[in-house]
């Protein structure tokens, strides 16, 4: 009896912890969407994703046209953090959790936006491989209706939950 009330438990951590991931993603999206009512585009990101430790999430361009406007407190109080370990290696190894954040230039591909930091992606791993809002079950697309991560050709992709700034 014991056994089964620890599974549960654990159980119940898990679906804890991923709804906090996805409630921080959430949040920070609201706060992006207010960044870009101010700024007409998204905070940019340089070719790499931008992950933990803070400051995560930096306004940082290669061009002039982006770069300079902080998203800081005037957009949000302070960054979440994983609830369990803000790994800077999360999106490459399962077992690992953070969030990441993209906003590069998306010019060019058929079906997005023109320019940098007019389209994002916001994106964590979740724990629960049951989770209906994993990576596996959604099959997340780009703007240009490509599969964002691929999880067929790399299975550390199938636990990704993504926010884009088209949802």
């Amino acid at each position: 009896l014991l056994t089964v009330a620890v599974v549960i438990y654990s159980g119940v951590q898990v679906s804890a912890r991923d709804q906090k991931r996805k409630q921080d993603l959430y949040t920070i999206a609201k706060a992006l969407e207010i960044y870009l009512q101010r700024n007409n585009r998204y905070p940019c990101t340089d070719i790499t994703q931008t992950y933990v430790p803070d400051p995560w999430l930096k306004d940082e361009a290669l061009d002039p046209s982006c770069g300079g406007e902080p998203f800081d407190q005037d957009y949000i109080s302070s960054l979440p953090e994983d609830p369990s370990s803000n790994d800077l290696n999360f999106f490459n190894s399962n077992n690992r959790y953070g969030y990441a954040y993209w906003a590069d230039d998306t010019t060019g591909t058929p079906g997005c936006p023109v320019g940098r930091g007019q389209y994002y992606l916001l994106f964590t791993r979740l724990e629960n491989t049951q989770d209906p809002d994993r990576n596996e079950v959604k099959n997340y697309l780009s703007c240009g209706g490509t599969p964002i991560f691929d999880h067929t050709t790399n299975l550390n992709y199938k636990q990704l939950f993504i926010i884009t700034s088209d949802r």
